[in-house]
């Protein structure tokens, strides 16, 4: 798989698709989520399937979210993630 600049990678385990009423809410909070940072999106992920799961997770759910800025991208950190992107 080729990533262009500004492409976000989302990493999920089969814990988030087990409950058939979950399966849509992933490509569904990927497209409101794209201007977020990508802790806030696995935040909210996880949020969502303990609410639709009623807190009884079967298996686990692991995320991870990442956005790829290029080999020469522009970040607005010099390690880590960029403060000035998440809201909390």
């Amino acid at each position: 798989m080729q990533l262009e600049p500004g492409d976000r990678l989302l990493l999920i385990t089969d814990g988030f698709l087990e409950r058939n009423t979950f399966v849509g809410a992933v490509p569904n909070s990927m497209e409101a989520s794209a201007q977020r940072h990508p802790r806030e999106v696995v935040r909210e992920l996880a949020n969502n399937v303990l609410e639709a799961t009623g807190h009884n997770l079967r298996d686990d759910a692991t995320a991870l979210c990442i956005d790829w800025y290029g080999a020469n991208g522009e970040r607005a950190a010099t390690g880590g993630a960029s403060r000035a992107r998440a809201t909390q």
